[in-house]
């Protein structure tokens, strides 16, 4: 099965409108998934967030950059504080510990009242370790 034709069966046999939709993310480590359907998949996915657990960031992290899981969050940041502050809580360790592992430093810079909504849209990618 190519990865395309295995992102189409997830997408499929797992719906968003379904209870059992977080059964797909186990799925996800457990193959080899080329970037156009890590996106594919993230994007789809990402719909959800805030998520209520680390895992579920965890299981995206495992698969794909870390640049490219912050881009594909970046589309699908919340508006309510509540939402993001969850997001937050359950993203930022994720984040530092992938990029730890793959040799970036993630150097959020804030600015704004507390800076926490405009965190992920001003997330710097650099080679400094954190």
């Amino acid at each position: 099965m190519t990865s395309d034709q295995a992102a189409a069966w997830i997408l499929s046999r797992y719906p968003l409108a379904s209870d059992s939709w977080g059964e797909a993310l186990l799925l996800l480590p457990h193959r080899s998934w080329k970037k156009p359907e890590q996106k594919r998949l993230a994007d789809y996915y990402f719909k959800k967030i805030p998520f209520s657990s680390s895992r579920r960031y965890e299981a995206f992290a495992s698969i794909m950059s870390v640049k490219l899981m912050v881009a594909c969050i970046n589309d699908e940041l919340p508006k309510d504080p509540s939402r993001l502050e969850l997001l937050f809580y359950h993203l930022v360790p994720v984040l530092k510990r992938f990029a730890k592992k793959g040799g970036i430093g993630v150097r959020p810079r804030f600015w704004g009242n507390r800076g926490q909504t405009t965190f992920l849209r001003s997330l710097e990618l650099s080679r400094v370790a954190l």
